[in-house]
């Protein structure tokens, strides 16, 4: 083939004939431009020969490779009958959590019939080495017939380096485009029952995907598709793939697999001082959950390339559907400075107001809030709801002030105008923060007044913070200014120390006066007071927003090469010419700003600066916690009662020490996720009526025929449905705590003042850390963290403190933040369901939601 392509440029048609001559029987497709590979190692097709070199071809084919009839018909229908009965329990989706698959379904599989394990293991042996560490987890794809998967690269983390799939029930084509070159493209034809193998130069620098069917071609030749289930292993990711491929990874550590990484978060858990829990608040489609993304893809979990379009942490399907967060869920993260390693854990919470139960069920298990704002729609009302939420939860906040881009690409503001509208912005903010402290100190002091006669002086105090940890003032570093979507962020200090070295001024003196009416006096070198008095543009403007602007208009407004490279040798940065030939000008855009500007570092650095540990917690927010809204300060409670304000305070972790849990909600988790598996999908509302409606167009017997297999369909959901669990998200204030521990059912107030207070016993089962989507079973949770509780749902309906100490106070009782609004009534369509609905609405479901209430 390398002849052909050396020569072929040169005298395509005497070539031709010499060919045809030699060997008759040889079919030769327009060898010029293309060529048409089969080897023992697969099929190939390169589009367009002049786009490719030796070396590029010898990569490609060295690292992808491709196993006919791998299996016999017998083995594949082996296969197929066992993934069927799960598979069959399911619909086919039009939309994917990362946008990559159309009309599909997916499960995981752990344990796999003796038979089926063999094929198994001779996929593992033929397409790993013998030291790769692979995934216990095959991943099953089913893909419908008029289904196609997109263009994309696979996450790193979930994917690893290697990946192996099996082809079942009919062939496909899989097209390779390379990422830096779209007009560099090959063809895979995957055969029935064959094996591709995925690494390498093949798996990171070339997206893939399987055409649809009316664009199914090879070499020019269709190839219908049918029904198509891949059997896909993977192998972990290693460092070595993970830091050459754009993994970024903060905490300067390589994670190898799943043991590796919760080894690493159960050492940052036990020190507290090292750990922060964190709440992401916002309204509405103001970036909360790409600002996630960017986060996550920072620590090598997702690829930078899916920031924004993932929603990693919306996991259920409505949520992707409607683009909105609808349940809170958290994520662990590291991040690493040039001193010391973080761990923080990332609650993301619903900015709709219809969820704000799940707002404040995060609130009340964090010490810190990231507040997002997007800048052109401003102060909004959840915005303000956030706030107020985590003022009065003593949560510690600081600012994001997200989509700036757009500032400059849809509403092509000048620098100057931009800066106006941020000053503007952080106007609003500050106050509603200035509103919520003096309304705080007037409720406060009235309080106080009302039982002057009973309190002492001296127990007469007032808020341990004042106002000015309130505010957020980007000088003192609590505010990023941000586009989560193009990938990045700064603080006031990263344009003073880069400002700093150029103009050999002091940093800390340009760092106070980058933000405000400053300029640089022309004679002194120095920064003054009085910009707008003397006609000048303000520090902010000349020193960032200048730049800022010129990089939007030169690389997405006015695209101009050469200004670009005059950008990229003014900041020094060095960035890969193949990185730069991408035709999506967004694109090339993300690669400069991340590089220049990550948003991670800005973010994940305010949060570990800013925010405080669970061992450093001010006096207010451990009353908050141990009060709730009952009592100004713990001098209300009872002596032993109060005297475990020390141990929440230095976050005690002693053997000695009470064990003190308070669970915010309780959460439904198939039993299947939990070993590893997907989450079983039950079908939608939109199928249901499906069903219905077809059902009505049939005759009678048609129609007894088609309830008779949605009964058959029903039980085994029902089936499933019935190994779902409820998990406690929980915080652990005080102690340690381990699977089987036993710990004491603490009722609320209300239940004290009835007469109906029992401390019951709670056996504590297993224990995980949430990880967006995932769960990673744990044996031993320390103080100052955020953990999943099993075995507790048998006692708990919505929250609960737990303690080993029978004198521990009711935490964070202060009611439910949203109270319900709206009363609807509802009944089964079959009366056979109604013990089902019961069980549903009385006992399981609505008592376990916080903004549903059931009568």
């Amino acid at each position: 083939m390398h002849f052909l392509q050396l020569v072929a440029k040169k005298n395509y048609a005497n070539i031709c004939a010499i060919f045809r001559i030699s060997w008759p029987n040889l079919k030769l497709i327009n060898i010029r431009k293309n060529c048409t590979v089969k080897s023992s190692a697969g099929y190939f097709y390169f589009h367009d020969l002049l786009q490719w070199t030796d070396e590029s071809q010898l990569n490609i084919r060295d690292n992808l490779l491709f196993l006919p009839n791998f299996i016999n018909e017998h083995e594949e229908q082996l296969l197929i009958d066992e993934v069927q009965r799960r598979l069959k329990t399911m619909r086919y989706e039009n939309t994917h959590w990362d946008d990559a698959i159309v009309n599909y379904r997916e499960i995981e599989k752990s344990t796999w019939e003796d038979e089926n394990a063999k094929i198994i293991e001779k996929i593992r042996r033929t397409a790993f080495t013998a030291d790769a560490d692979h995934q216990d987890r095959v991943h099953v794809l089913d893909l419908e017939k008029t289904g196609w998967i997109k263009p994309h690269v696979d996450s790193i983390r979930y994917c690893g380096d290697v990946v192996a799939g099996l082809c079942l029930l009919s062939d496909a084509v899989m097209r390779f485009r390379s990422v830096e070159n779209n007009n560099q493209i090959v063809d895979l034809l995957v055969e029935r029952r064959g094996l591709y193998i995925m690494r390498g130069f093949a798996r990171y620098e070339f997206t893939h995907e399987i055409l649809k069917n009316g664009e199914s071609l090879f070499a020019g030749r269709p190839v219908l598709r049918d029904r198509r289930i891949s059997i896909i292993c993977r192998t972990y990711p290693s460092p070595t793939f993970s830091s050459c491929h754009g993994v970024v990874q903060p905490v300067r550590m390589a994670i190898r697999n799943r043991q590796e990484f919760v080894k690493h978060i159960l050492k940052l858990q036990s020190t507290p001082e090292f750990v922060r829990n964190v709440c992401i608040m916002a309204h509405v489609d103001h970036g909360k959950t790409t600002l996630a993304d960017s986060l996550i893809s920072a620590n090598g979990i997702i690829s930078q390339k899916m920031v924004g379009t993932l929603r990693y942490m919306d996991s259920l399907p409505e949520e992707q559907q409607r683009g909105i967060t609808m349940k809170s869920s958290s994520i662990s993260l590291f991040y690493g400075n040039e001193h010391d390693s973080f761990l923080i854990n990332i609650v993301d919470s619903p900015g709709h107001v219809d969820f704000s139960g799940e707002l404040c069920a995060a609130a009340v298990l964090c010490d810190g809030a990231v507040v997002v704002i997007d800048v052109i729609e401003g102060v909004c009302p959840q915005t303000s709801a956030s706030l107020r939420l985590a003022w009065k939860e003593g949560l510690k906040p600081c600012l994001v002030l997200n989509k700036i881009d757009r500032l400059f690409v849809e509403y092509r503001m000048s620098p100057m105008d931009a800066y106006r509208r941020l000053v503007q912005v952080l106007e609003q903010a500050n106050a509603v923060a200035g509103e919520l402290f003096v309304s705080r100190e007037i409720e406060k002091e009235d309080f106080l007044s009302r039982r002057r006669r009973s309190m002492s002086r001296s127990s007469l105090r007032k808020s341990e913070s004042g106002d000015e940890m309130l505010y957020f003032m980007p000088e003192t570093g609590n505010v990023v200014f941000a586009s989560a979507l193009d990938n990045w962020g700064f603080r006031l200090r990263d344009f003073a120390r880069f400002w700093s070295k150029r103009l050999h001024t002091d940093e800390e003196l340009l760092l106070q006066s980058l933000w405000g009416d400053y300029y640089i006096d022309s004679k002194t070198k120095l920064p003054v007071f009085g910009a707008s008095d003397k006609g000048k543009s303000p520090l902010f403007v000349v020193m960032i927003l200048n730049n800022l602007s010129a990089i939007y208009d030169s690389m997405i407004i006015n695209v101009e090469k050469g200004r670009i490279e005059k950008i990229l040798n003014s900041l020094q940065l060095d960035v890969i010419s193949k990185e730069f030939t991408k035709s999506d000008s967004r694109q090339r855009l993300q690669i400069v700003m991340s590089r220049w500007l990550p948003l991670a570092e800005s973010v994940l650095g305010m949060v570990c600066e800013w925010l405080p540990s669970p061992k450093h917690l001010d006096n207010d927010r451990i009353e908050r916690i141990m009060c709730g809204d009952r009592f100004a300060h713990c001098d209300y409670l009872e002596p032993k009662a109060r005297a475990m304000k020390a141990l929440f305070k230095q976050c005690s972790m002693e053997a000695s020490c009470a064990t003190t849990v308070f669970i915010s909600k309780m959460i439904a988790v198939e039993q299947d996720l939990l070993r590893g598996k997907n989450k079983f999908m039950l079908p939608n509302s939109v199928e249901c009526n499906y069903w219905l409606q077809a059902a009505e167009r049939r005759s009678c017997c048609e129609v007894e025929s088609f309830h008779s297999d949605i009964d058959e369909i029903t039980d085994e959901m029902a089936a499933s449905t019935s190994q779902c669990v409820f998990l406690g998200f929980a915080r652990i204030f005080t102690g340690n705590l381990c699977s089987g521990d036993v710990l004491y059912w603490i009722p609320d107030y209300a239940m004290i003042q009835s007469g109906n207070a029992t401390f019951r016993e709670i056996t504590i089962g297993q224990l995980y850390v949430m990880m967006g989507r995932e769960f990673e079973a744990v044996q031993q949770v320390c103080a100052g963290n955020l953990v999943c509780i099993g075995g507790v749902q048998d006692l708990v309906a919505r929250t609960a403190t737990l303690s080993t100490d029978l004198n521990c106070p009711p935490l964070c009782d202060s009611g439910f933040y949203a109270k319900p609004i709206v009363q609807v009534s509802v009944e089964p369509r079959n009366t056979r369901d109604l013990p089902a609905l019961i069980r549903g609405i009385g006992s399981e479901l609505l008592e376990r939601r916080y903004v549903l209430g059931g009568h």
